[in-house]
């Protein structure tokens, strides 16, 4: 399917990519071709309309009535406005010579437009009349002349009553604006097409209708499916003989009750619904409706419809027929509906032997629903039901429905977090093992494609030219496991994501997702397994743990207008990463402050934390503009993150808050590689403004990073940590903090910072292959030294600084172990030209030239770790 969206007046054209666009292209090579000698075309209002034309009528009324009483002829008419209400009274083609299209809907210059001109139908045809084909007319402006009359704007057999069953064909019109104000009771309501006692084979096809709308008073609860007062299309077999239509590839929206129904009064009756577009159908507080209703016939086939945005209703019902077949179709978004019970199913079964199969059910109230009439269920198999709020399937009745083979959005199946539910309510019991473990509908395994051009309405990003507009919709329609391409340009919104995906960019700065006033962002309030907390985000990943999640190519704009309050346990979080696997790469995070409250905590850029095992690479981003942290995981002993190649730039020195550039703490495990950090400096220095911070985690990796101007560059508050390979210089104050035990720093380079080069407090922790230049002091070894097993500092460059290695806080033995170490000169420590050792520390033997471990690290750090 593709469709175009018409920025005037909130118009959408619908080409469905199957049997109707054939139809359209046959139908159009048809109009440039002679009719057979023995039929006449009969133009309107002139010969000029084509020179296939063999007479012609200044009027459609006209030209029906010269038209041969036995059929076979065609009335053909060129475009222009005509104000009348033609009765179509013997068998002929009613034709537009340029087919109609939304488009051009209301410019007669492009297209033939019927006005009915407030007449009960603008085209009719007499009862009894078969063989008729009406085709590519815009056709609007019926009313009614009494409270019970039903206006239409084409009617087939205007005689309701027992009649014999017709053939007729109604295709490729454009019909709007049926409205009844002020009329108060009805058997039907007002229609954009209504046919009574059709069949033969005949069809209602690639027909646009829309604008429906009625005062008439709501149904009530349980009416019978479809039975509300403005609907686009009503098919009536009121004779119990009909079969054999086919309603395909119809265009349906903004029609207040139902799209299409299908209502049959016997057994013998059989409909094919196939393929149609059916989207904003229904207003809240209106009656029991549907984008499609199903009753009363014998056999149905009901496949390949999409079905988007329903408010009141139902998305697709079946009530008291026979076999029918829901097979295909894609119902999304439908809500609320006035039936206490079951509110806004996407599909609604109140009939014996439906089967309901292959087709894609997600973000509903509820996904399907076995009604209390039911005695014996059909199939419920091979669908994908995800993402229904009150639940995926909900069984009324008291039989027994299976269920097996169903993808509910997670592997485990129904019940389990990330999955849709499954309730029995109605005495009978479902059975829903085995599970699907992967979607296995029809549709899924696609990529969903997002541009600023795009539109939503009734659109499954499935097409490259015909995307979708906003990028949450490319997300709220992909399946599990499905890429989301979102192209250049700058989208405004919020995005909340909850299934595994790859959310992919054009590149940072290239495409855009740029915050909302925060007065319009919803918050998340939830326990995603850290406690009730109530989240602001720009992009919200919430995973259950078994979701892998990419999200790569974007500009996040905070716009500097993060929320820095809520309510509650409240949280800030740019791009927000929760409970889920997944890759952070390649993205821009900026300017995620509240510029009037910038000293406000817990309000970070990138935040990753889970609760269940899970493992994240956040990998080359570029972050700042943040308030209190560019990059944070957390996660007690359950998440793994790499943290790796990314820009993190802080605010500069500052009085308002501490800053963090990359944070590991509360548990969480992983490894900070190769990132380059600066200008976290906060000018009270109460606090420390860390570039890199480990906070209470152990055995953290911290290898190959440059840091420059910040307060702490690197503060390491645990224990079992590796710190290797990085470069410090241009400290504001502490370049290299250990607070722990049993830490390794390695091959590191700090070179002149104003305090220590590395402040050491703890037991067990090993200095070895470092090179400390021109800092205020090269290492100096705290009080908490004094006992336990003592500190190793060797093999060590140590030079220019103030003084060297100092120990004097160290009180008792065992002495620091400073052996191996070079001080700058060949004659050791305290010598001229080499730098100072205090306090207690063994600085014997000394190193004559420098260690070949720090000679092959370089300057720069060994980034890689081997000492090249």
């Amino acid at each position: 399917m593709t469709t175009e969206r018409i920025t005037s007046g909130n118009l959408v054209r619908a080409n469905l990519r199957r049997c109707g666009q054939r139809v359209r292209l046959v139908v159009a090579a048809a109009l440039l071709a002679a009719a057979p000698a023995s039929a006449a075309v009969i133009c309107v209002p002139d010969m000029a309309v084509d020179p296939s034309c063999t007479a012609s009528q200044p009027s459609i009324a006209s030209a029906i009535s010269a038209a041969n009483p036995a059929g076979g002829d065609t009335v053909l008419v060129g475009p222009g406005l005509y104000v009348e209400a033609p009765v179509i009274d013997r068998p002929l083609t009613l034709r537009a010579a340029v087919l109609a299209s939304e488009a051009n809907a209301g410019n007669p210059a492009a297209q033939a437009i019927i006005d009915g001109g407030g007449a009960l139908y603008v085209v009719s045809v007499a009862s009894g009349v078969s063989g008729v084909t009406i085709e590519g007319f815009e056709i609007t402006n019926p009313t009614y002349s009494a409270p019970d009359n039903d206006p239409a704007g084409i009617r087939i057999q205007s005689d309701d009553a027992l009649g014999p069953t017709v053939t007729a064909h109604v295709r490729n019109n454009v019909i709007h604006d049926i409205a009844d104000p002020g009329r108060t009771s009805a058997a039907f309501g007002e229609t954009g097409i209504s046919a009574f006692n059709i069949g033969g084979g005949s069809t209602i096809s690639g027909n646009t209708i829309y604008n429906l709308s009625d005062s008439e008073p709501p149904s009530s609860p349980g009416e019978s499916p479809g039975s509300g007062r403005a609907q686009a299309i009503l098919v009536k077999s009121s004779n119990g003989t009909a079969s054999g239509v086919t309603i395909d590839g119809n265009v349906i929206h903004d029609v207040q009750d139902v799209g299409i129904r299908f209502n049959g009064v016997s057994g013998s009756t059989a409909a094919d619904v196939t393929n149609n577009v059916i989207y904003a159908i229904g207003s809240a507080g209106t009656g029991f409706l549907s984008g499609i209703g199903i009753d009363h016939i014998g056999q149905g086939n009901v496949a390949g419809n999409l079905i988007d945005t329903v408010i009141g209703g139902f998305g697709l019902g079946v009530q008291a027929s026979g076999t029918t077949a829901v097979t295909g179709n894609r119902i999304t978004r439908v809500t609320g509906g006035n039936d206490p019970t079951f509110p806004g199913a996407a599909i609604l079964v109140n009939s014996d032997g439906t089967t309901v199969e292959d087709n894609y059910l997600f973000i509903n109230a509820l996904g399907v629903v076995v009604g209390a009439t039911v005695a014996s269920a059909g199939q419920v198999t091979g669908n994908c039901i995800t993402g229904n709020a009150a639940g995926g399937l909900v069984n009324g009745s008291a039989a027994t429905v299976d269920a097996t083979g169903n993808w509910w959005g997670c592997a485990a199946g129904p019940g389990s977090p990330g999955c849709d539910t499954v309730a029995d309510l109605g005495g009978g019991s479902t059975t829903f093992a085995p599970v699907a473990t992967t979607p296995v509908c029809s549709g899924c395994g696609t990529t969903r494609y997002v541009a600023t051009g795009g539109n939503d309405l009734a659109n499954l990003c499935e097409n490259s030219g015909n995307p979708c507009a906003t990028v949450q919709h490319g997300v709220d329609v992909a399946c599990v496991g499905e890429t989301v391409e979102v192209a250049a340009g700058t989208y405004q919104e919020q995005v909340r994501i909850d299934k595994s995906l790859t959310l992919a960019g054009a590149g940072a700065g290239v495409t855009t997702i740029l915050a909302p006033p925060k007065a319009d962002r919803a918050i998340e309030a939830a326990d995603h397994g850290f406690g009730l907390r109530n989240y602001d985000y720009l992009v919200g990943v919430f995973g259950h743990g078994q979701e892998t999640v990419v999200v790569s190519g974007f500009t996040l704009d905070g716009n500097f207008d993060a929320k820095s309050s809520g309510p509650g346990t409240f949280r800030s979080q740019q791009l927000t990463f929760l409970n889920a696997s997944g890759t952070i790469e390649n993205n821009e995070l900026l300017n995620w402050q509240d510029p009037a409250a910038f000293g406000v905590q817990g309000v970070a850029s990138l935040v990753v934390g889970s609760a269940t095992p899970t493992a994240v690479v956040v990998r080359n981003n570029v972050v700042s503009g943040y308030q209190k942290a560019g990059i944070v995981a957390f996660g007690t002993g359950a998440v793994d993150v790499t943290i790796e190649g990314n820009t993190v730039t802080g605010a500069g020195p500052i009085s308002t808050t501490a800053q963090n550039g990359i944070q590991i703490s509360n548990g969480a495990t992983g490894r900070i590689v190769g990132n380059t950090v600066t200008g976290n400096d906060y000018t009270p220095m109460t606090w420390c403004a860390s570039g890199i911070l480990v906070y209470l985690v152990d055995g953290i990796e911290v290898r190959g990073n440059t840091l420059s101007a910040n307060l702490c560059d690197l503060f390491v508050q645990s224990n079992g940590n590796t710190v290797t390979g990085n470069s410090i210089t241009a400290s504001s104050a502490w370049p290299f903090t250990l607070l722990g035990n049993g830490n390794i720093a390695d091959k590191n380079y700090v070179d002149g910072a104003p305090g220590e080069g590395i402040y050491v407090d703890g037991t067990g922790n090993v200095l070895t292959c470092n090179r400390l230049t021109n800092n205020g002091t090269g290492v100096f070894i705290d009080a908490v030294s004094s006992s336990g097993t003592p500190n190793n500092v060797n093999e060590n460059v140590i030079q220019g600084n103030g003084t060297g290695l100092d120990a004097s806080a160290v009180t008792s033995l065992p002495l620091v172990d400073g052996t191996l170490n070079y001080w700058g000169c060949p004659t050791g420590p305290n010598t001229s030209g080499c730098d100072t050792a205090v306090g207690n520390v063994d600085v014997t033997p000394f190193a004559t030239s420098e260690p070949l471990c720090v000679t092959c690290a370089g300057a720069g750090g060994d980034t890689d770790g081997d000492e090249v």
